[in-house]
């Protein structure tokens, strides 16, 4: 379980990282956008310098067209790019929980066969010493069958001896 938060901590951190890095790069674009429009305008107003009189539809159309165009250029690229990273933290939450999910069951189906497991060592145990018990019993009434028998030749010997003595 260590495994998979650190998996998640780094694949975080990744994103983080990677957010930081659009936020960067948005951060770059704006400036050069930023920096084009002053451009823009600095060239408007040498053009109006140069000029006796300025020219309306050059300076509409950078006003109306140009500069609103860059503008809605701009507000797309973020917007797009801030859809790429909900998708690709949504997709990496998923496979986090997917990961989390099957961890989980493998770890609840080890338990149960590790539980099965006892649970036949446990009657494997049992019946070995219910067997030993048993051959105990057995090998104790086999040894004091023995011994009456030993004590029956004993005896028989005895009388035996006793008879050829007399």
């Amino acid at each position: 379980m260590d495994e998979l938060s650190n998996v998640e901590r780094n694949c975080r951190r990744l994103i983080d990282n990677a957010i930081k890095e659009r936020i960067e790069s948005e951060k770059k674009f704006v400036g050069k956008i930023s920096l084009q429009l002053d451009n823009i305008s600095n060239e408007i107003h040498k053009e109006l310098a140069s000029k006796a009189l300025p020219s309306e539809n050059y300076l509409a159309f950078y006003l109306n067209e140009e500069i609103p165009r860059l503008r809605e250029a701009l507000e797309t690229e973020v917007a797009l790019r801030k859809e790429i990273e909900a998708k690709i933290l949504e997709q990496f939450t998923d496979q986090i929980n997917d990961l989390r999910d099957t961890f989980d069951a493998e770890r609840k189906e080890r338990e149960v066969r590790e539980e099965e497991v006892i649970a036949i060592l446990k009657n494997i145990a049992t019946r070995v010493s219910d067997n030993i018990t048993k051959m105990r019993r057995e090998r104790e009434k086999n040894e004091e069958v023995l011994v009456q028998l030993v004590e029956k030749i004993i005896q028989k010997l005895r009388k035996e001896t006793a008879q050829l003595d007399l």
